[in-house]
């Protein structure tokens, strides 16, 4: 089952089986944007170690993303 809604920002949230889910309908300055900020936290061993772990709480998953925009 697909479910699909779109919240106040206007970002599109799609899960496929509670699996996986997707951000869609941002724009290229805001994904580049994301990415600066993934870059910062991960390479910068003073901000990501003072993360909480209630932030925090896939690393793994954080690991991943800011290999993507590396």
């Amino acid at each position: 089952m697909t479910t699909a809604q779109i919240n106040h920002n206007h970002v599109k949230v799609t899960a496929n089986k509670g699996k996986r889910l997707g951000v869609m309908s941002i724009t290229k300055a805001e994904n580049a944007q994301l990415g600066l900020l993934l870059k910062y936290i991960f390479t910068n061993d003073e901000v990501y170690n003072s993360l909480p772990a209630d932030v925090l709480r896939y690393p793994e998953s954080l690991n991943k993303l800011a290999n993507r925009y590396s």
